[in-house]
């Protein structure tokens, strides 16, 4: 049996109950966009351009200071026998993992995502210093801003196998029996 390659996209929609977005979404089929995504998005992009050419983010983002930036990073891990594990960071600068988000939702109720666990257990497995997870947010509907972070410490690393593990277990042997692995 092939491996199932496993993020933290695939995994939160099966466990939110979606099953066909993960199936589209693994088959690598288009995936309607809200106005909201196509939004950060462009945010993203904007910060990701920021990052590379200034070494900071735009005052949007609290004109955050970087080091030595890597955006987008892509990881790709042979987890298990059963999985490959990805992950796409929005900005690696080592020790720090920094996630951007848009929108209503606040930085702090991110750190209790899975999605935050899963980069800080890719970036270790894959050899990369991670000491803290920041997560930065940017409300721009509002226009304001706020941040959280989290250390990385073992309890993320637990909790981001739990997660892998439960949900992609599950997905792996929903996949099997209906033919895509």
């Amino acid at each position: 049996m092939n491996k199932l390659r496993v993020s933290y996209s695939l995994l939160n929609m099966w466990k939110a109950g979606r099953v066909d977005d993960c199936v589209n979404m693994y088959l690598h089929k288009e995936m309607p966009r809200t106005r909201q995504m196509q939004e950060g998005i462009e945010w993203d992009d904007k910060q990701m351009e920021s990052a590379t050419a200034n070494k900071k983010l735009t005052k949007e983002f609290l004109d955050y200071r970087l080091v030595k930036p890597q955006t987008q990073m892509k990881l790709e891990i042979d987890y298990s026998e059963h999985f490959t594990l990805v992950a796409k960071l929005d900005i690696y600068d080592s020790p720090t993992v920094i996630e951007l988000k848009t929108g209503k939702r606040s930085a702090l109720s991110y750190l209790n995502s899975e999605q935050l666990d899963m980069y800080g257990l890719a970036c270790k497995l894959k050899g990369l210093e991670v000491e803290k997870i920041i997560v930065i947010r940017y409300d721009q509907y509002n226009n304001k801003c706020d941040w959280a972070f989290k250390w990385m410490n073992e309890t993320v690393e637990e909790k981001a196998h739990n997660f892998i593990q439960t949900y992609g277990g599950e997905l792996h042997d929903y996949f099997g029996k209906i033919g895509i692995l």
